[in-house]
């Protein structure tokens, strides 16, 4: 489906649910979208693989596999850059491996696409990418991007995003909830292990602003980024207590949306 993120032009849901794994993921929207198609599928039969990854308003930890979606972008002859699993976790330690190994076989099938999978689950994306299943990549069309919220979730997981084999890779600093470092990439890394790009965005609850977001903190990131010749896309801002998605109204040296597309 169509969707409404800057950088990618649809979504490819094959998985859907989740379940929460850092203090980033308090306030999910893919849970609040997955409770309200869950309610369309009690009315009209839609959207059964919905029935039980929420419950009660949460996710319950199961994840289902929409294998009517599969095969999706085999039928989508012009380019167009996915995002994929925006409704879960495509490394979620409930998803086998073997249903992963399905989508990259599409990816593969489909190289006139782009491919971005975001993943909080780091260790088990490396545990992936480094078995033997997938001795023929990297796939040229897929770029994986972790997500963190706080230096905590960095600390534990950058080693793995740089030491994951990939062709390209991102970092989404999103929802940002404090100050980060990650210096650590480029100054113990070669230059082609670095990041092709970083996101940084505020959290949002609908169209009201989350927890805060303070532009010190935006800044610093985008001083390392620039410090280090790495892309950066500035998606969202708290600016005076309010959510601003208008990157007009950004300060003047926020206003970046630098993506390599």
């Amino acid at each position: 489906m169509k969707t409404k993120i800057p950088y990618v032009d649809y979504s490819w849901n094959v998985f859907a649910g989740c379940s929460k794994v850092s203090k980033g993921c308090l306030n999910c929207f893919a849970e609040k979208m997955a409770c309200r198609l869950k309610e369309i599928c009690l009315a009209s039969n839609k959207n059964p693989q919905y029935l039980s990854v929420v419950k009660d308003g949460k996710w319950t930890g199961k994840i289902e596999f929409n294998e009517n979606m599969l095969e999706r972008p085999l039928h989508w002859k012009k380019p167009r850059h996915i995002f994929l699993n925006s409704m879960s976790d495509t490394f979620h330690k409930n998803a086998p491996f073997e249903w992963i190994d399905k989508i990259m076989a599409i990816i593969a099938l489909t190289s006139q696409h782009q491919y971005l999978i975001f993943t909080k689950r780091y260790e088990r994306m490396f545990e992936y990418f480094t078995s033997e299943r997938m001795i023929n990549l990297p796939l040229k069309n897929l770029t994986l991007v972790h997500s963190y919220c706080n230096q905590e979730d960095f600390n534990k997981g950058w080693r793995y995003l740089t030491e994951t084999p990939t062709a390209k890779y991102g970092i989404s600093f999103e929802p940002l909830l404090g100050h980060i470092d990650f210096g650590a990439i480029y100054r113990n890394t070669h230059k082609e292990e670095q990041p092709d790009f970083i996101i940084i965005g505020a959290e949002s609850i609908g169209s009201h602003a989350g927890r805060e977001c303070k532009i010190e903190d935006v800044e610093s990131l985008v001083e390392q980024a620039d410090s280090a010749g790495i892309k950066v896309y500035v998606k969202q801002l708290h600016i005076n207590g309010k959510l601003e998605k208008d990157i007009s109204k950004f300060p003047k040296h926020l206003q970046r949306r630098e993506f390599p597309k």
